[in-house]
């Protein structure tokens, strides 16, 4: 049974990294950058939790991001008081923390597209360490402060 799995999460991983390989960030028309992302997750209010892997969305515009969980939403620039990066067990999660306490996570498949995704924010956002480094990183080369 440990073989199957083992099996199982192998070819799971390759049927995803197969998948993978054609998502890109889109840059629409009106300049909005759409990022792949594999699911997002909102946490906030009285013990409020809700998280969406099988449609997720986030796509960052000129005012701020879009993102659906259970149904789509906006949270402007301005309402946005930090954004963070960490290493996840596949992949990379963006956390943005709204001034009234409420978090949205976005997950992302490989470092490039999380850098991708920061790039595309305004640079007045206030933003930690981590997500500086992997920013202002070259060339893609994945940052070790994660």
């Amino acid at each position: 049974m440990l073989v199957g799995a083992a099996a199982w999460i192998a070819w799971r991983r390759t049927a995803q990294n197969v998948r993978d390989e054609h998502l890109q960030s889109e840059v629409q028309l009106e300049g909005t950058v759409v990022i792949p992302v594999t699911g997002t997750e909102v946490r906030g209010g009285f013990f409020s939790k809700m998280r969406n892997s099988i449609k997720p969305l986030l796509s960052i515009d000129r005012e701020g991001i879009r993102f659906r969980v259970l149904k789509k939403d906006r949270w402007l620039f301005s309402e946005i008081e930090r954004i963070d990066v960490r290493k996840a067990l596949f992949g990379v999660r963006i956390i943005f923390t709204r001034g009234d306490g409420c978090v949205l996570t976005a997950q992302v498949r490989h470092m490039d597209i999380a850098k991708l995704a920061l790039a595309a924010l305004p640079p007045g956002l206030r933003i930690t360490a981590a997500a500086a480094a992997l920013r202002d990183s070259a060339n893609g080369a994945s940052s070790s402060s994660l």
